[in-house]
């Protein structure tokens, strides 16, 4: 059984004013794109007191109050009671769907979107017709409403009227409402406020029920009070409703026997009696626990059936390897009935073929033929499971810069891949972004549907302090292994490259280098190190210049030259070793002798030379 509320139907007469030339007035295109109910806009327009140009999201922060009939379309003359607006105006601002838009109008907190009993009955000719006001959503953030009257609506989702801390009056009566949890937040309003949730009338899909079927039993009913606790269920023969109620034509009074509830929320319907083209509706009332006189909530939940002559045709949707892909769907009718079933469409699959009693047939349409009978068919829809596109994952640190090589990632068609941030030695986590968006989320475990478009995530990483190392010992070496420079050593964080240039030493021709044990003899000139938590060894290793090898004799023989001299010139001497150093000591000696007595003779004639130059130099100045 399907639990999709449908719209009531509605008495409304065709309307002078379309609703698509609404649509096209020019000056409603400013908001179309956060307000796109025009009718919305017309009734937000009266109650501003503007022209719908005029309407922004800035404006709508003085809207306190929105009726369906603003007050200054409401006049007294002559103690009557007038109206500026039409009944083809009425009628049009009945056909409101949605208010989104509304979420702007943040001091909201009155709103009156009920239709008139009083303009029902004047212009409709009936005191209960809802309007289509189905969406009700954009009150979600509105916690400034004091006062909500929605009654004669179609409204069947009211998660948006939780959490309402000032709300103390509320009215949802003639709506579809099965679940009225979402109000348990409102302690105020359940406790002291004026609350009116009677008569919600769900009217679900007509189904068709096969003329042999003597029980039938739909799926449990989901009816929930305040607390979120299966409402009662009760069968509703309308025995005690006037003639005139809406709910009249709807009650099960086909027989005497028409159910029987089992396990408090199912029911079994009795369908003997009932022939082929026979109509009737399975109906139940609920109401809830909270007041055992007069329950708060009252309902009607409809489910209209026809009788009909043909067997079902069951409707199977599998993939290319035989799996399941959706449930089951049954078309019911009177027999040699056909129709063009439109194939649904499922996310991730392609329609390929039918398959019929065995017989595999392609399909190019989108749409399959079908002819009830008095026989049971089976069709089988069979799709091709679409590609889905690789997910790449990037890590980057907190500057974009790039410390591990992206990775790639896929899966099946439509279905989630879990993906954590890998393990960068030196870095944390921090956040991720998915497709490049610009939204930064915290981390954890992400759920990636694939799908046919291919999809980034990157993840962003801090690097840790604490994971500073110095763990690389450089070392300059002959080809024996003797040391001929001082050893270097290169410290930075976990995942950094350095380059460390080999040294030019004189005399020296860098043969090999050896990197963490391999012997490597290109790119001598420098070397690029990833610094890592395990410690690491570079050696340089050196052999000596042919040039010096041919110049070794000549350059001890200076050597011992200039030792030579340095000994002659300090006057300091070697021991005697034999007879020719003892016989050259006196001549030694007189040498240094005749030295000293010319360094003297020179002196005395220098100054000899200056007293004559400055007596000449005193008799010039006499004269």
């Amino acid at each position: 059984m399907s639990t999709r509320t449908s719209e009531l139907k509605s008495t409304i007469a065709t309307s002078d004013f379309d609703i698509d030339a609404i649509n096209s007035v020019e000056n409603s295109n400013s908001i179309a794109s956060w307000m796109p109910d025009k009718v919305l806009q017309k009734i937000v327009a009266a109650n501003l007191n503007q022209n719908i140009s005029q309407i922004t999201k800035e404006s709508l922060a003085n809207l306190t109050e929105l009726k369906l009939i603003a007050p200054s379309e409401r006049h007294v003359v002559h103690g009557e009671r007038q109206c500026d607006v039409s009944a083809g105006e009425y009628r049009l601002r009945l056909k409101l769907t949605s208010l989104d838009g509304l979420e702007y109008a943040t001091n909201l907190a009155k709103i009156d979107l009920a239709p008139s009993r009083e303009f029902n009955h004047k212009w409709l000719h009936h005191t209960i017709v809802n309007s289509t006001l189905t969406d009700i959503s954009a009150l979600h953030h509105l916690n400034k409403l004091t006062s909500v009257n929605l009654e004669m609506c179609s409204v069947h989702d009211i998660a948006a009227l939780a959490n309402k801390p000032q709300l103390i009056q509320l009215n949802l009566s003639y709506n579809a409402i099965a679940d009225f949890s979402p109000l348990k937040t409102n302690k105020r309003l359940l406790e002291n406020g004026s609350v009116n949730l009677k008569k919600q009338i769900i009217r679900v899909k007509s189904i068709h029920i096969p003329a042999e079927s003597t029980f039938y039993t739909p799926d449990p009913y989901k009816l929930f009070d305040f607390n979120g606790s299966n409402m009662p269920l009760k069968i509703e023969t309308g025995k005690h409703l006037n003639s005139s109620c809406f709910i009249k034509q709807f009650c099960s009074n086909w027989s005497n026997h028409v159910g029987q509830i089992t396990d408090e929320q199912t029911v079994t319907w009795n369908l003997l009696g009932l022939k082929p083209g026979d109509g009737a509706a399975m109906t139940v009332k609920f109401h809830s626990m909270n007041r055992v006189q007069e329950p708060l909530i009252t309902g009607w939940y409809i489910i209209p059936f026809r009788i009909v002559t043909g067997q079902p045709i069951t409707f199977h949707f599998k993939d290319d390897d035989g799996n399941t892909i959706a449930c089951e769907q049954k078309l019911y009718g009177d027999i040699n009935t056909s129709s063009n079933i439109s194939i649904p469409s499922f996310t991730g699959y392609s329609i390929a073929a039918k398959l019929v009693d065995g017989i595999k047939t392609p399909i190019s349409q989108d749409f399959v033929t079908t002819t009830i009978s008095a026989q049971v068919q089976d069709i089988t829809l069979l799709y091709n499971r679409d590609k889905p596109k690789n997910i790449t994952i990037h890590y980057q640190d907190e500057n974009g810069k790039t410390i591990a090589p992206e990775s790639i990632t896929s899966g099946d068609f439509n279905k989630q891949k879990v993906i954590e941030p890998k393990d960068v030695p030196g870095y944390t986590p921090i956040y991720y972004e998915i497709d490049h968006n610009g939204n930064s989320y915290h981390l954890g475990s992400i759920a990636i549907l694939l799908n046919s478009q291919p999809q980034d995530i990157t993840f962003y990483y801090d690097r840790k302090s604490k994971e500073k190392v110095s763990n690389v010992i450089v070392r300059f070496e002959d080809t024996d292994g003797n040391k001929i420079a001082p050893n270097k050593i290169i410290s930075g964080f976990i995942n950094d490259q350095q380059s460390v240039p080999a040294l030019k030493l004189p005399g020296y021709t860098i043969k090999f280098k050896d990197f963490n044990g391999s012997h490597i003899i290109n790119n001598l000139d420098t070397t690029v190190i990833t610094l890592k938590q395990q410690a690491q060894k570079l050696i340089y290793v050196y052999t000596k210049s042919k040039v010096e090898r041919k110049n070794l004799v000549k350059a001890d023989s200076i050597a011992n030259y200039k030792h030579s001299e340095h000994q002659r010139l300090s006057g300091k001497t070697s021991p005697p070793n034999d007879k020719k150093t003892r016989e050259q000591q006196p001549s030694a000696k007189i040498n240094n002798l005749s030295h000293l007595v010319l360094t003297t003779l020179i002196l005395i004639v220098l100054f000899n030379v200056l007293g004559l130059v400055l007596m000449l130099y005193k008799r010039k100045r006499t004269k």
